[in-house]
């Protein structure tokens, strides 16, 4: 077991106090781009840029994540509307088979149409 993140690094200064405080895996998506416009170089520099700091870059979020359907980034995968459904596949499958040729070993998802359902924050004593 080791100890890692999915919080997305804001900046340099993060991935360096992740390294020195003993975060060696993180699941971290590039800060450019989303992912339908990441390439093999992108995902590539991604991955070395953060391997410079001595963490491995573990995993990136496929653009099928836990917001309502609204927000979506690949709605038509899970609305089922073509043609654009296609494309938006097609998208995910590249993202996979560029993300094993440089070396990043796994991607994560969370196929949600309504996203996390919370209630609205309240402020209380300590905050």
């Amino acid at each position: 077991m080791y100890v890692g993140t999915q919080v997305a690094p804001r900046n340099d200064d993060d991935l360096r106090q992740w390294a020195q405080l003993g975060v060696n895996n993180i699941c971290a998506d590039p800060r450019e781009g989303n992912a339908h416009t990441w390439i093999r170089d992108d995902l590539a520099r991604w991955r070395e840029h953060v391997n410079s700091f001595g963490i491995e870059l573990d995993m990136i979020q496929l653009p099928l994540s836990s917001t309502p359907i609204e927000r979506a980034e690949a709605p038509s995968i899970m609305l089922g509307i073509d043609p654009d459904r296609d494309r938006e596949i097609e998208v995910v499958n590249t993202l996979i088979e560029n993300c094993a040729a440089v070396g990043i070993p796994a991607v994560k998802y969370n196929m949600n149409l309504i996203g996390i359902p919370r209630s609205d924050r309240e402020q209380l004593r300590a905050g």
